[in-house]
């Protein structure tokens, strides 16, 4: 038997409340490493749609002039999380990181629930799509108490009861929010551009273009001012990843930390309390 069904037999075996911070850290670190930074990275592209949260994103401009940092900031204060879990010392130290930048603004509860919804609903549909196999409803379950747990030491109020009922607000809060503006369009852009410089040229873009595009779905295409990838591009893509995936899938696991690898933003290191801004804090990474 393949060494990763092996992994997921034991995750079976796992409480998904009382075992959350293990398969989660199962999910983001090992049996998906590379799935998991993709789905959420996708699943902050997706806050873009919102014109409530992208108007807080864009009257920074940090978003848009300083694009491949403010991407690093999300990625680390994420990563720790993930990685060190949410009581961990340093996991607890991003979390108040994520507060102080918060609190320099009015953000509306829903908006917060929506957020981070994202982090549960993308890896499930990213998984789906583009990974070697779905994820087992053990680990959607896990993956749900895990951000809850999150969501509560951020001060997030009135959090949907189960993993049902967070998509089912998710659902509906996309199909009642999402909506185009040019500030949800000049985020994505910039965005988008950020991730294509890392393979192309400039003058290249716009071909690459069309392939970010074929991993976005029609509503948010439509919500960030972005046309649809062709038919066939979307088609190729998805063979593509899952062939990936599969690929990846037969070698032997190995534990992944994103914060452990060079961060383009921050080559000689960083310190948890400034990362996103300054701050006085003289503590060590």
């Amino acid at each position: 038997m393949p060494i990763r069904r092996l992994n997921l037999h034991k995750i079976r075996k796992l409480d998904p409340k009382e075992d959350h911070r293990i398969i989660v850290y199962k999910i983001a670190c090992s049996e998906f490493s590379f799935d998991a930074a993709r789905a959420m990275e996708l699943a902050f592209f997706r806050t873009f749609a919102i014109p409530s949260i992208s108007h807080v994103l864009h009257s920074t401009g940090k978003f848009l002039h300083a694009t491949q940092c403010r991407v690093d900031d999300t990625d680390i204060l994420l990563s720790e999380i993930l990685e060190q879990g949410y009581d961990g010392p340093r996991g607890r130290r991003a979390i108040s990181r994520i507060n102080r930048i918060h609190a320099d603004f009015d953000l509306d509860n829903s908006d917060m629930i929506y957020v981070l919804s994202t982090f549960v609903i993308e890896p499930q549909k990213w998984m789906e799509q583009f990974a070697w196999r779905a994820l087992h409803p053990i680990e959607l379950e896990a993956l749900y108490h895990f951000w809850v747990q999150v969501g509560l030491r951020m001060g997030i109020r009135n959090i949907p009861t189960s993993f049902d009922k967070l998509k089912s607000y998710s659902k509906a809060y996309e199909d009642s929010h999402f909506k185009y503006t040019s500030e949800n369009h000049n985020l994505a852009i910039a965005t988008r551009k950020n991730l294509l410089a890392h393979f192309l040229p400039e003058h290249l873009h716009h071909y690459g273009a069309p392939l970010f595009n074929a991993f976005l779905d029609e509503p948010l295409l439509k919500a960030c001012g972005l046309p649809a990838a062709p038919r066939q591009l979307r088609w190729l893509l998805k063979k593509s990843m899952k062939v990936r995936s599969h690929l990846s899938s037969l070698r032997p696991n190995t534990t992944k930390h994103r914060t452990q690898v060079p961060i383009e933003s921050y080559p000689d290191g960083y310190i948890i309390e400034q990362v996103g801004g300054t701050s006085s804090s003289k503590e060590q990474a």
